[in-house]
């Protein structure tokens, strides 16, 4: 929530913010904006490796939720970049992760990762340089969780939106108030700034 407080604070309410306390908000909120644009420089980076490769990725939350709701990069903090992937497009995509450095989390055997991909809808790669972390999805929940929207018909209503000079995909209104609300449940709704999203 730190750039939202911030952006309010700092500007129509600056007079009512005692001196050192304004310049605290101010300086972190530069720092999260800093931030910000970098991990959007990667998520466009990474966006045309898979396009290159002739995979689709579908970004959402993070540097894309920021525009698409709050219309400003510095407005929403975000941990980790998120893309969706067609089920048949995760093992290319793994390997195109792994090729630009970064690690799949939790490293698993061949057998392992058979099994993992069947019971799990979302693998993790870190980058210990970048300190960016990825989160490849190819559902929206684990199967246990009960979701009614198919994976594949966000592909059937998918918009198209601008992020650091990039053309991206990305989730209908209706398909990312979907996608929010499940996230928010899964974790049950521990974060202020979720429900701020929907």
């Amino acid at each position: 929530m730190l750039g939202l407080v911030a952006w309010h604070l700092t500007g129509t309410h600056a007079g009512a913010v005692p001196g050192p306390a304004l310049d605290r908000l101010r300086a972190a909120r530069f720092a999260a904006a800093q931030r910000n644009l970098a991990m959007t420089g990667e998520l466009c980076r990474v966006l045309r490796l898979f396009e290159a490769n002739g995979i689709v990725a579908i970004p959402y939350k993070g540097p894309c939720l920021a525009m698409q709701v709050y219309g400003n990069l510095a407005l929403r903090q975000f941990g980790d970049l998120d893309v969706f992937v067609r089920p048949e497009d995760v093992a290319k995509a793994r390997s195109l992760f792994e090729a630009a450095g970064y690690r799949p989390t939790p490293q698993l055997t061949p057998g392992q990762e058979k099994r993992f991909l069947r019971a799990s809808y979302v693998y993790t790669f870190d980058h210990k340089d970048k300190k960016v972390r990825w989160e490849l999805h190819w559902d929206f929940a684990s199967p246990y969780f009960g979701f009614p929207l198919a994976p594949m018909r966000i592909w059937d209503r998918l918009t198209w939106m601008a992020i650091g000079g990039v053309r991206v995909p990305a989730p209908s209104w209706e398909d990312l108030l979907l996608l929010l609300c499940v996230h928010g449940t899964k974790h049950g709704w521990e974060r202020m700034i979720w429900l701020c999203d929907v």
